[in-house]
């Protein structure tokens, strides 16, 4: 018997609108008494926090991910991981940023996003903040060409990952989704034969990978697809709903 759901926010629980279809909410909602269900999403805590009260889920039983593990916490706020970003780290990113105006760069701390054009601004916010994650979007032609520039010039100081085509996401070195699932299997006592995870990004992998029963979306890039162990329907047609109906004498 399955102990625990992983599912993916972006592109695998959430349809093209962004929200939770009812038939997927009342699925989870059906199972929920009989396993945890785990929100693991690159988004920070106050983004997810809505889709938690939509699955009557904000209770200290339930866990979520967040900031792609470097945030870990059950879902009255008790944190179990807890990992900023290094100023010194930041201020080296910073530079290159505003090398890079032509790229839309977002920063996160626990509560907020910002958006700051000006250095001298965006280094003081640095200073008197805890950042979480950096965020840059564009096109998927431009996010090609940065992405290759910042894993050469930056791989040592940052996790960067990919969530989507469209956008790069920096969180501390280390930080991980499935890092953060480790901790909390240890902290819980489940193994890891007994977890399914969801989604459909590369931010995905090592959890789908990891998992008892990892499952991509139908919306998910080839390499995510041959990770998996089932391959379920498109977000926008309620596959994580149908998959774990499919799966729900086994948890």
């Amino acid at each position: 018997m399955y102990k625990m759901v992983l599912i993916d926010l972006d592109g695998t629980l959430l349809n093209s609108n962004k929200i939770i279809t009812e038939f997927t909410a009342n699925v989870i909602k059906g199972i929920k008494d009989n396993t945890k269900i785990v929100l693991a999403s690159a988004r920070g805590f106050s983004r997810i926090k809505p889709y938690l009260k939509q699955l009557d889920l904000l209770d200290s039983k339930n866990y979520t991910i967040a900031f792609n593990g470097s945030l870990v916490m059950n879902n009255v706020e008790d944190k179990i991981i807890n990992e900023k970003i290094e100023y010194n780290n930041i201020k080296e990113l910073i530079k290159f940023i505003f090398q890079n105006l032509n790229y839309e760069w977002i920063f996160y701390t626990y509560y907020e996003k910002v958006n700051i054009k000006n250095i001298d601004d965006l280094d003081q916010f640095v200073l008197k903040n805890d950042i979480y994650k950096i965020v840059c979007l564009s096109t998927k032609e431009k996010i090609s060409t940065l992405r290759n520039i910042v894993n050469e010039n930056y791989d040592e100081l940052f996790q960067i990952t990919s969530s989507e085509s469209t956008r790069i996401e920096f969180v501390k070195k280390g930080a991980t989704k499935l890092k953060g699932i480790k901790k909390l299997l240890e902290k819980l006592e489940i193994d890891r034969t007994e977890i399914i995870a969801i989604g459909d990004g590369e931010n995905d992998l090592d959890m789908i990978k990891f998992a008892g029963c990892g499952i991509a979306m139908g919306n998910s890039p080839n390499n995510v697809k041959q990770a998996a162990d089932m391959i379920t329907d498109t977000n926008d047609k309620d596959g994580v709903g149908k998959i774990l109906i499919e799966l729900s004498e086994k948890i």
